[in-house]
């Protein structure tokens, strides 16, 4: 198909075909993408027969290619030259000179989190169990919560913000910091649910942030740093190469 010297070629309508679509479907999901793309056509067709000046869309464009290279260009370069990983000791480093920058905004919990049908048969043995961190209750606990629970997460090793806990379980947000270091086992029910949460650790708002819950964080910012300060080395030392190979012109107003 063609509209005045675009062309719309068969792969290129392939390409965008739905996978599994019925033959029907098809039919009218080609019709739909060919009407759309001769509209396209005949739109773009008429509006530059009625733009007389693109020098200011040409300006754009050449900014736009100009940005896209040199985008491509930095990130060829960060692969090639800037090589090796961030170390623990430049993340601890970072963490210990720059708390204020991990402040928490809500306390961080570890622990584990279950939701249970209000009928479940044996919710006396969570009651049990849940409170528990050896290894034999807490794989029984497992066992039990897989064959039964709607929700269950033991987060021993990983922290979670009261808020994603708040969100399996009712009402846990009215609780205030200090119910919940004098209270660390905590269960709530409702007219469906039964809810537990045993908190093994807690931080609280306005502490800092553990550094294994900032460190990817951290990494990320002494990474980019890193290529920051690298393409401006790289751009210094091409200004002073061309300054010294007078390769730059300088004109007195």
């Amino acid at each position: 198909m063609a509209v005045e010297g675009s062309y719309l070629y068969y792969d290129e309508l392939a390409a965008v075909m739905p996978l599994n679509i019925t033959p029907e479907d098809s039919a009218s999901f080609a019709d739909a993408f060919v009407r759309n793309w001769v509209s396209e056509q005949l739109f773009y067709r008429n509006a530059d027969r009625n733009i007389a000046d693109t020098r200011e869309i040409d300006a754009l464009v050449e900014n736009y290619r100009k940005e896209l290279i040199v985008h491509m260009y930095e990130k060829k370069l960060v692969e090639q030259k800037l090589a090796g990983e961030i170390s623990s000791y430049e993340i601890q480093t970072f963490y210990e000179g720059n708390q204020e920058l991990f402040t928490l905004e809500e306390p961080l919990l570890k622990g584990v989190c279950i939701k249970l049908p209000a009928n479940t048969p044996g919710i006396a043995t969570v009651r049990k169990l849940y409170m528990k961190t050896d290894d034999t209750s807490m794989d029984e606990l497992e066992k039990y919560c897989i064959r039964n629970a709607v929700y269950y997460e033991a987060f021993y090793d990983n922290w979670k913000s009261l808020s994603q806990i708040a969100a399996v379980i009712p009402h846990l947000d009215k609780y205030q910091e200090s119910e919940l270091r004098s209270n660390r086992s905590i269960e709530v029910k409702d007219d469906e649910f039964v809810y537990f949460l045993n908190v093994t650790d807690l931080v609280g708002k306005g502490e800092t942030a553990p550094m294994e819950r900032v460190s990817d964080e951290i990494r990320r910012l002494l990474r980019n740093s890193q290529e920051v300060s690298f393409i401006e080395r790289i751009k210094g030392e091409l200004y002073d190469n061309a300054l010294e190979k007078n390769r730059i012109e300088f004109y007195n107003k």
